[in-house]
């Protein structure tokens, strides 16, 4: 079985992970997630359809093995974090790296033989403190320049208050092509093509953010994605991604444009960006593997000395000891 690991691109957007079909996605800064072609998964059953929806596959597959009770912890759980809290996680990381970077310092745990296993996800949540640059502007995340007046002016329009929440849900909205055509835009340039994948989202969304008086961060990572309800058989599935963390004066939380907040996370009455079938529940982990503390024009060869989504050889996904206990 052969799994393409060419430089990641770009993610996005929720899923017709229909058929995990092949695409040739453009030549890309290091550690953004690309679409693959990847066509197959750990999991006892084939990558098939998971979801049939309108929305594009932009998310870069990651081999998974998952076991029948971590699948089953997908309708067990109410939200995303009873969801991560539930997971124990081991990857497999090649390049010879000492480390996993940003998980192996949140998770306390070193690479042995190129192995990483977290059995609290819960340690993930960054205990880092704010710096005087997660609210500033910078060559990555431009928010003085000219250009990016546009999608400010569209969001004071809206009338609607300019919470973390609202302002994920406009990017979602605000970035109309769902594409990886884009390779890593910075945010002036996203807010003049609206268009892009999940790296174009998190750019933008901590550009707003930051615009908007909140301190925020872009972070690059792997989501772990479970599925099921309904007619759709439980699945989990792990993919490249980019996402953003915002503090909120306590802690540092995430803030996923492309994936959609807690309004996804049940089949009821879902907005179209969510891209998830009514009925069908939906639980994201997320993995941090790079925070983007480069911001300059230097940020792609500051990504290339670090560990990042395509050293990530496999995952694979059971529960907790507590959860067995249970």
């Amino acid at each position: 079985m052969v799994f393409d690991r060419r430089p990641l691109s770009g993610a996005l957007l929720f899923l017709t992970l229909a058929s995990c079909q092949a695409s040739t996605a453009p030549a890309s800064s290091p550690h953004a997630p690309s679409s693959s072609s990847a066509k197959a998964s750990g999991d006892s059953t084939t990558t098939g359809s998971i979801l049939e929806s309108t929305a594009q596959s932009f998310l870069s597959m990651i081999p998974i093995r998952a076991s029948d009770k971590a699948r089953a912890a997908i309708a067990g759980s109410t939200t995303d974090g009873e969801f991560a809290r539930a997971l124990r996680v081991r990857l497999e990381i090649r390049g010879g790296h000492e480390d996993a970077g940003e998980l192996s310092r949140r998770a306390k745990q070193p690479l042995v033989n190129g192995v990483l296993q977290i059995s609290d996800l819960a340690a993930l949540v960054s205990r880092d403190t704010p710096t005087k640059g997660d609210q500033e502007s910078s060559f990555v995340i431009d928010y003085d320049e000219k250009s990016f007046e546009a999608p400010v002016a569209e969001l004071e329009r809206s009338g609607k208050s300019s919470s973390p929440a609202t302002i994920s849900a406009f990017v979602a909205s605000y970035i109309t092509e769902k594409s990886y055509a884009r390779s890593f835009d910075v945010a002036s340039r996203v807010a003049s093509t609206r268009s892009g994948d999940c790296t174009e989202h998190a750019v933008l969304t901590a550009a707003l953010l930051r615009r908007f008086g909140f301190k925020s961060r872009v972070i690059f990572g792997v989501v772990v994605i479970g599925v099921g309800g309904g007619d759709t058989p439980p699945r989990v599935q792990a993919f490249g991604h980019a996402w953003v963390e915002q503090h909120d004066k306590d802690h540092w939380q995430i803030i996923d444009a492309a994936l959609g907040g807690p309004e996804c996370a049940s089949g009821k009455d879902l907005p179209t960006v969510c891209g998830v079938p009514r009925g069908v529940s939906r639980r994201l982990a997320y993995l941090p593997l790079n925070v983007l503390k480069d911001e300059t024009a230097s940020y792609a060869r500051a990504l290339m000395d670090e560990v990042g989504v395509e050293n990530v050889v496999r995952v694979e996904v059971d529960v907790s000891s507590a959860q067995r206990s249970d």
